[in-house]
This record gives C-alpha cells, sequence and structure tokens, in this order.
C-alpha cells in the first residue's frame, strides 16, 4: 500500500511529512522505501515498525542500511490482524482499568431522612 507523505530516517526514528501515521499503520507492519547504496542505485528495505508515537513519527525495529536524508517515499505491509484478540484485548484493559478505578474509590453509604444515599470519594 502506498504510504501517505514521505519519510526521512535517522537510525530506527522515522518522521513524516505530510503523513499521519496514526490512521495508516500500526506496530507490526512492515514500512519499505528505497535506499541509496554507494554507487548511487537504490536497493528497496523493509523494516517493521515496533511503535507509532504521533501522526509524523515512528520507531523502527532496525535502521536502513543508509538514512533517508531526502524525503522520500514509502509502502507499507499491514501486519495481519487478529481481530478476535484485538477486541478481546480491549475489553480486558476496560475491565481491568474500571476495577483500578473501583478498588481506589473510598466511601461511605448512609440514608438520610429523606432516603437518599450519600457517596463520599477519596480524594
Amino acid at each position: 500500500i502506498n504510504g501517505r507523505g514521505l519519510i526521512t530516517t535517522s537510525g530506527t526514528v522515522v518522521t513524516g511529512h505530510g503523513t499521519n501515521f496514526l490512521s495508516q499503520l500500526r506496530t507490526g507492519d512492515a514500512i519499505l522505501a528505497g535506499v541509496s547504496t554507494a554507487n548511487n542505485k537504490t536497493r528497496e528495505e523493509m523494516r517493521v515498525i515496533t511503535m507509532v508515537l504521533s501522526p509524523i513519527s515512528i520507531s523502527l525495529s532496525s535502521a536502513f542500511s543508509n538514512d533517508l536524508k531526502n524525503p522520500t517515499p514509502f509502502t507499507f505491509i499491514n501486519k495481519p490482524r487478529d481481530i478476535h484478540k484485538e477486541h478481546a484485548t480491549k475489553a480486558q484493559m476496560a475491565k481491568e482499568e474500571q476495577e483500578a478505578i473501583e478498588s481506589q474509590a473510598m466511601g461511605t453509604y448512609r440514608g438520610n431522612a429523606r432516603g437518599e444515599v450519600v457517596y463520599r470519594e477519596k480524594n
């Protein structure tokens, strides 16, 4: 898939120019770019994305053989997804977050003359 925008690199850090990595890429996807060789030829190299940091920044598993100093077009291959596992993980994280919130809450419950319940949360 053709990537939107251009990229430059410094080691394992990729900077996007006119990109939106957050909407296009995920951890585990592969990115491909033409890298200049010593004899002024271009060789396509592929690297795995380890982190999507922002719309214009990603981190790679290893650096390209030469840094991309000039903005360069790129393509990418999406890692095959396990949608069921992703949903289960998201649900588990939400459950754990809710349990953490509830475990930190401390309150007293009592009714008053009007039958209302008062709840006080620890700050």
